[in-house]
């Protein structure tokens, strides 16, 4: 009976021995996921070696780690073990939207069809998964990413491996959450200098035209004022509406830009936004066709403010059309909105840069446009007055076009004045 007992504490204790093994193996194997994912600018190849080595110590065969795609909108395959390429590629896209109705949980149990279930029941088909568990990796309440392990030689996984497989999400979280915060912070400063050199350019211009036509009226005497006056009011009036451009972001950043809401016919505001940009059409010789109804379309918005937004569509569409170029000005009735769009046959926008030329700064490449801030005020503008402002294109040298939507007014349609 002794004995017995005896060899019952000899086992109880090399089972606790083995178990403080285990974890501290596990602590050990953390503590240098998280120095290297610190370490690394990109962390794909860092994820990839550590979801390997974890696989060892949980006895899983697969793992899977999908990153949220800002172009798509949904979950990519970043990295992956335990399937050929080929097969793998078949989930290379996960449902961001479907996926937050609760598949990326344990083991992914969700009553609504979705490609993380099919991925899972995929394993378990093809090749005998038995145990599988989906974490989401997240980044201040978003989910931006998952890490899944699978295994087809355990039942399921025990509190200790499902601590293991938690942390490290969690670590793979933070590192990815502070790569992209890294990448933003180097755009952002790389848009901020081009932005300066811009500014510069955009400003000296003007004032080198006021200044030589200064000092030719200086030499000339009062018979050059009525060729140089011309000419020095629309350098002005340009400085003037880049000043006004700069200090409007301002203000919406800081919630003090001010809109006065009245009834305005929108026909009225394309009109006034057309006579903004007459000398940046005339520049460029453009050929510049109007749709606009006969009626007026009433909305409710700040005139100025709207004549502003949408003459920066204009003339944006000014200066990335060549000369002689075609740009069309369209007004219409859509359901309950009022529609107003802006096609050019120009440089067109690549179809990854659709949502990004609203960003502060952004032009696109090879092409000097001004600033880089007149879509993002316009739009800015447009969704203080709850409307959208989307842009579409073909691709590069395919044109583009900008759709201006807002709600219509009670009034929606009424007869225009005569003098209107």
């Amino acid at each position: 009976m002794r004995q017995q007992v005896f060899d019952a504490l000899i086992g109880n204790r090399c089972e606790s021995e083995e178990t403080l093994g285990a974890g501290a193996r596990r602590n050990a194997f953390l503590s240098q996921a998280a120095g290297l994912l610190l370490q690394v600018d990109n962390p794909k190849d860092a994820i990839d070696e550590i979801c390997r080595n974890a696989m060892h110590d949980l006895d899983c065969q697969f793992f899977f780690n999908f990153l949220f795609d800002e172009q798509t909108k949904g979950l990519r395959l970043n990295a992956f073990a335990g399937l050929p390429e080929e097969e793998a590629h078949k989930f290379l896209d996960l449902d961001y939207k479907t996926l937050l109705l609760g598949c990326a949980t344990h083991d992914c149990e969700c009553d609504n069809a979705c490609t993380a279930r099919d991925l899972r029941d995929e394993l378990a088909n093809a090749y005998g998964l038995t145990a599988y568990y989906c974490f989401p990796l997240t980044s201040y309440g978003r989910i931006i990413g998952t890490l899944s392990f699978g295994s087809r030689t355990r039942p399921g996984f025990d509190d200790s491996a499902t601590m293991l497989m938690e942390t490290l999400s969690h670590y793979v979280s933070i590192a990815v959450a502070r790569s992209h915060m890294e990448h933003a912070l180097r755009e952002c400063d790389r848009r901020k200098d081009e932005f300066i050199a811009t500014l510069a350019h955009e400003l000296r211009n003007p004032l080198a035209a006021i200044h030589h036509g200064f000092h030719a009226m200086a030499r000339i005497g009062d018979s050059a004022i009525p060729i140089l006056q011309p000419i020095i009011e629309r350098q002005l009036a340009h400085m003037v509406r880049l000043v006004d451009d700069l200090l409007d972001i301002g203000r919406i950043a800081t919630g003090k830009i001010e809109v006065k809401m009245e009834a305005v016919d929108l026909v009225a505001v394309v009109n006034r936004s057309i006579e903004a940009c007459e000398f940046a059409l005339a520049s460029r010789n453009h050929k510049l066709a109007l749709f606009l109804p006969s009626e007026a379309l009433l909305v409710n918005g700040d005139p100025v403010r709207l004549v502003q937004a949408i003459a920066n569509l204009i003339d944006n569409a000014a200066k990335y059309t060549s000369a002689d170029g075609e740009i069309d000005v369209e007004a219409m009735v859509e359901g309950l909105e009022a529609l107003v769009i802006v096609r050019d046959n120009g440089v067109g926008i690549p179809a990854d840069r659709l949502e990004t030329i609203f960003s502060m700064f952004e032009q696109i490449e090879g092409y000097s446009g001004g600033l880089g801030i007149g879509l993002n005020l316009s739009r800015r503008i447009i969704e203080m007055h709850g409307g959208t402002l989307q842009a579409r294109s073909e691709g590069l040298g395919c044109g583009s076009e900008f759709s201006l939507r807002l709600p219509l007014s009670d009034g929606t349609i009424t007869a225009r004045a005569p003098n209107a």
